[in-house]
């Protein structure tokens, strides 16, 4: 989910707040970009997602799991993080993503008994992920009168293309952690 999540995300929490707050672009016309380009990354994250049902055996019998797993990515995908950010309003993003966690761990709490409830738990992960994109989402539909906006396809990929290193550093990082935990893993002799 975390792997899938940077994909989507795409380093848009760092690229699109400052050319908001620089006046490079109509707030409108990047949240379209935003959305076309989120919108494939989810394609990429899903196909992706896909391939590891295929190519492994981890997953049979267990299709609600994987289901919830793509729903829970494909609500996280398209995060309004950004847009809080470079309205310097992200207090109401963490109150939004705080009371829906908070919700999240006691609902885990209810329901969760033992191992098999895996299903439950990344049921809880997607409704949470769900309530969070709907909520912000109004919030930024009423507060800034969000509107799509017809744009051109060059454009749409020449952003990409500037986003790119932003996604590129926060992938580095992600793999180095990921990466950092599993030699760490691997010598203390439980991995």
């Amino acid at each position: 989910i975390t792997f899938m999540m940077i994909i989507t995300d795409y380093g848009f929490e760092l690229y699109a707040p400052g050319k908001i707050i620089k006046n490079e672009i109509d707030v409108d016309v990047i949240f379209t970009h935003v959305l076309i380009i989120k919108s494939a990354l989810f394609i990429i994250s899903a196909a992706f997602i896909l391939m590891i049902f295929i190519s492994t055996k981890y997953y049979i019998g267990r299709l609600d799991i994987l289901t919830w797993l793509v729903l829970a990515v494909f609500f996280n995908s398209f995060s309004m993080l950004w847009l809080f950010q470079a309205n310097e309003v992200i207090y109401v993003y963490s109150r939004i993503t705080v009371v829906t966690k908070l919700i999240a761990v006691g609902l885990i709490y209810l329901f969760v008994k033992s191992s098999n409830d895996l299903n439950i738990v990344f049921a809880i992960i997607c409704i949470t992920n769900a309530a969070t994109l709907i909520i912000s989402f109004a919030f930024c539909k009423n507060r800034f009168q969000l509107k799509f906006v017809r744009i051109k396809l060059h454009e749409t990929l020449t952003l990409a293309k500037e986003a790119f290193e932003y996604f590129a550093s926060r992938l580095g990082v992600s793999i180095y952690s990921a990466l950092g935990g599993f030699v760490i893993g691997a010598f203390s002799g439980s991995l």
